[in-house]
């Protein structure tokens, strides 16, 4: 049960009580003069319930409203049902009036947090707009730009604020301080609502109530943490800009809906990100003094940055594989740098082969992956996989910014399909989306994980010998 301060107006009348919701439901409202105290559950349009001495009684909706501590920083305004500031606000009408309680306070932390920003911003446009300038026609596109967010709503990926469009020197200043304060302010109160939603979905679940209304309001904010790639995608194997053999190319196209993942919701795939590799040694008959990009007459890159990110996580999720790997066990074949929004970055956080990422022609277990997916088994008893990769945040606390992925420039290209947002509580508790995935029966999970066990001992004895083989070079360098 959880309890606050409220105050109750009943009409003109207004008294000091305390508010308590329980888990199924019903809301305790107790008057501390002794007026009266009920037990009541929604009906719509009507508060049911009883008295303290059992007799029945019934509010209409209108005829009350609640002041209590907002969760989202601050106290909440009095505000009447019926009377919000914003209609958006009580539409759709949700029966679980805790939900309804948090979706009301959430959207009047954003109207009083973000309106004045989009007002005074607007504000200048019109201004601008009304000395007729000669750059009228870039006004109107950046107004009508603006006027197409649906911030009130609460639904609003924070980066879809940003824009690089041109717009005239004077009002650039302006622009860059909406563009800083508005995306800080959507993942600040995006982030709080998202795990207010979560907390109240496992309170429900526990108590054998209904989620589905919880459910709802939670989905497009888990869907924001299914990163676009979109604007990064720079290869598609059914497009001819992937790999030379469109056969081979086109094992991968199951992957882009068929990838099963234990920790994130799902992945956002429409095509690959491939990077460029370093250059391949003489030795290689195919390959030999050229990097990937160049033999395919490509033009990947080693260094992708600024792919906008916007929340809060403790892990990050990277669903790929490598093309013509070359490298041995334990090389980094690539790098990943998180951007943070107070203007911080982490240091960098390697992938490494057959740790992190393994070539995708050749499915195999990994020790620090999963395999998301995998392809149909060729005669060759092969098979294709690509691999989920966990990067774990080191400044979860600190909403990121954007994300830069850099290849290790090896003998081995990397290239990604998605990437999800991770945290504890994501995912329902009981979801048969947390069993195991795979496909594989108990047998074959049993071997599975006696393979991945013998390849960290392995690693670990190989890591040994090496720092074992260097004390040894070491101590007959010294001078004697």
């Amino acid at each position: 049960m959880k309890e606050g301060a409220v105050r109750i107006f009943d009409k003109e009348q207004s008294s000091e009580g305390r508010f308590s919701t329980t888990e199924n439901g019903e809301l305790h409202i107790i008057r501390t003069d002794g007026s009266g105290n009920w037990t009541l559950r929604w009906r719509e349009p009507w508060l049911d319930g009883r008295n303290q001495s059992g007799g029945k009684v019934r509010f209409r909706r209108r005829a009350f409203a609640f002041e209590s501590e907002s969760p989202f920083g601050r106290k909440a305004e009095p505000s009447k049902p019926g009377q919000d500031s914003d209609p958006q606000s009580s539409t759709p009408s949700l029966q679980d009036p805790e939900l309804a309680r948090l979706q009301h306070l959430f959207r009047e932390t954003l109207q009083r947090r973000l309106a004045p920003w989009f007002q005074s911003y607007e504000g200048k446009i019109t201004q601008l707009l009304e000395k007729n300038g000669k750059s009228i026609s870039h006004l109107e596109k950046e107004r009508s730009r603006i006027a197409a967010l649906d911030w009130k709503s609460g639904y609003l990926s924070p980066h879809s604020v940003i824009s690089s469009s041109f717009i005239p020197p004077e009002l650039r200043g302006d622009r860059n301080r909406l563009q800083t304060e508005v995306p800080k302010v959507l993942t600040d109160v995006q982030d709080t609502y998202r795990n207010l939603l979560v907390d109240l979905r496992d309170k429900r679940i526990s108590s054998g109530a209904q989620t589905g209304e919880i459910q709802s309001e939670l989905r497009p904010f888990l869907a924001m943490r299914q990163i676009r790639l979109e604007d990064f995608y720079n290869a598609h194997p059914n497009h001819g800009t992937w790999l030379e053999n469109r056969s081979a190319a086109s094992q991968i196209i199951p992957a882009f809906t068929g990838c099963k993942s234990r920790r994130v919701s799902g992945y956002d795939i429409a095509g690959i990100l491939q990077m460029n590799s370093g250059i391949y040694p003489r030795s290689n008959s195919r390959l030999g003094g050229r990097d990937i990009s160049t033999y395919y007459g490509r033009d990947w890159p080693l260094v992708i940055e600024e792919i906008p990110i916007y929340h809060k996580a403790a892990h990050l999720y990277l669903v790929g594989g490598l093309i013509w790997n070359y490298e041995s066990s334990g090389t980094e074949v690539a790098r990943i740098v998180l951007n943070y929004l107070d203007g911080s970055k982490s240091s960098s956080l390697p992938l490494v082969n057959q740790q992190h990422i393994a070539d995708w022609y050749s499915s195999r277990s990994l020790p620090e992956a999963e395999r998301v997916w995998r392809g149909k088994r060729r005669e060759s008893g092969r098979q294709c996989a690509v691999y989920e990769m966990e990067v774990t945040n080191p400044n979860p606390a600190v909403p990121i910014r954007s994300l830069t992925i850099e290849s290790a420039g090896k003998a081995a290209a990397p290239f990604f399909l998605g990437i999800s947002l991770g945290d504890p509580g994501i995912q329902q508790k009981g979801d048969p989306a947390l069993a195991d995935q795979s496909g594989d029966s108990p047998m074959q999970r049993a071997d599975r994980e006696l393979r991945e066990r013998i390849a960290r001992e392995t690693a670990d004895r190989e890591r040994k010998r090496k720092e074992e083989e260097q004390r040894r070079r070491k101590s007959l360098e010294r001078p004697r």
